[in-house]
């Protein structure tokens, strides 16, 4: 299978996923990025399975989300997402939110790090590495 530089899911906002407004709540679209980033970096074989085989844990250290529009409850949203590089012991993810007609109602950008499982301590980048010409 030819690997995807770039990635989207679908998602529905539900009723759990919904303050009293009916908007979709800050937690759930982060729930969202979160799972569309993990699918697309398993996709890339750097993500969850192969982090666990060399005993390493991915890290989120910085999310920055901005929100033109708040999807409501039983809307549909489009979460893509894409590498950025890497640069010392981190590694940079963008996302855009697009809504079921693929208009822009949000972004994102987030910054990671591996860490090894026992010693909790950062970890070089060389789980991407395989994966570098996609991402540059």
């Amino acid at each position: 299978m030819e690997r995807q530089a770039r990635w989207t899911d679908r998602y529905v906002v539900g009723w759990h996923d919904s303050d009293f407004r009916g908007k979709v709540h800050p937690a759930s679209v982060c729930r969202f990025l979160m799972e569309t980033a993990g699918n697309h970096a398993g996709h890339l074989q750097f993500g969850y399975q192969e982090a666990v085989q060399r005993k390493e844990i991915w890290v989120i250290v910085q999310l920055i989300v901005k929100l033109n529009t708040w999807p409501a409850y039983t809307d549909e949203i489009l979460i893509e997402t894409w590498p950025m590089g890497a640069e010392g012991f981190y590694a940079f993810r963008e996302f855009r939110i697009l809504d079921a007609g693929r208009k822009e109602a949000g972004a994102a950008s987030s910054r990671w790090m591996v860490i090894n499982a026992e010693t909790r301590k950062p970890q070089p980048m060389e789980i991407i590495r395989h994966s570098m010409h996609l991402i540059i």
